[in-house]
């Protein structure tokens, strides 16, 4: 009877999903624009440099933003306040098996700020190594 619990729970053990750990990426956010109308967001779109470039949008929402997935990749985003600037870009992706990471940055703009914000250089990185 005890070979049979041993056998048992090693048999379990064997079929149990691995257990993702979040390790950390860092992500290069480029050609990013936001339109805004007072507490509302016209538009926002941005590429990400991952699996060969995703680009990002949401159209018609609210300041702060929702999270919004980034197509049909793992990557997802949400525009937020930030301490001394406007915007502050918060990425999510989602490793699977309900683990994930996110970061966030501060982002950069040029325009008559808030209607218009459009990146200043070619891109600024954001490091997701936190889970959520």
């Amino acid at each position: 009877m005890r070979f049979l619990s041993i056998a048992a729970l090693f048999g379990a053990l064997a079929l149990a999903k691995p257990v993702i750990r979040a390790t950390g990426e860092t992500v290069t956010v480029t050609d990013l624009i936001i339109n805004q109308s007072n507490d509302h967001l016209d538009a926002v779109t941005f590429k990400l440099n991952v699996d060969d470039g995703i680009t990002c949008s949401a159209s018609n929402t609210t300041f702060p933003s929702p999270v919004v997935s980034c197509g049909t990749s793992d990557y997802r985003f949400a525009l937020v306040p930030g301490k001394e600037v406007i915007y502050t870009l918060r990425l999510y992706h989602d490793l699977g098996s309900g683990a994930g990471i996110y970061g966030e940055a501060t982002v950069p703009c040029n325009g008559p700020i808030p209607s218009l914000c459009e990146q200043v250089g070619l891109g600024f990185n954001v490091t997701l190594d936190s889970e959520p």
